[in-house]
């Protein structure tokens, strides 16, 4: 049960981490279109990467605050410490992958942006069943990790993720794309 209710704080106080990433991978989306639209591929690469640093910024400054002050974080919802002490690792965990989850909104919505959904799409769901389900089962629970464990097979699968888009965007495949 404290597992449980540590896994849903932190979900929530990931949110406030994930979210503005939302905001700049619906511009890095629009403006990554619009430049193919415009004929310059050169400039929607050059909005694709600022937009993505500019997420990276913001979540590695949220990802500090959370790896350095878990237990404030957890304590804002929770006043149960067996709920707290059962969610400080994972916090940690989610704290260290949000520069990478950063990579995944903005990369993924430049990607979206210039047509290249499927491949957003397939790398997804791929990840989600290759990489963090049988993680998380492996971490969590034949390694007996608990919720930490969990939250790790989320982070590794954060930067498989992330590193696949980014070398997708990098190749500028999606450029030479026809929506």
């Amino acid at each position: 049960t404290e597992a449980y209710a540590a896994h849903q704080i932190i979900g929530s106080i990931e949110a406030m981490s994930f979210l503005p990433c939302v905001g700049f991978s619906a511009a890095a989306a629009a403006l990554v279109g619009q430049s193919l639209g415009m004929h310059q591929p050169e400039r929607a690469r050059a909005v694709g990467w600022a937009a993505t640093r500019m997420a990276a910024l913001w979540t590695s400054a949220a990802g500090i605050a959370f790896a350095i002050f878990p237990v404030f974080f957890l304590g804002l919802f929770t006043s149960s410490p067996e709920v707290v002490a059962d969610g400080v690792g994972a916090m940690i965990v989610v704290g260290i992958a949000q520069p990478a989850q950063a990579v995944i909104f903005t990369i993924g919505g430049a990607l979206r942006g210039a047509g290249d959904t499927r491949y957003t799409l397939a790398l997804t769901i791929l990840n989600w069943f290759v990489v963090r389900l049988p993680l998380a089962v492996f971490l969590g629970l034949i390694l007996g990790w608990g919720l930490t464990g969990v939250w790790l097979a989320v982070a590794i699968d954060y930067a498989v993720r992330a590193a696949l888009m980014a070398r997708r965007f990098a190749s500028g495949a999606w450029a030479r794309r026809r929506v």
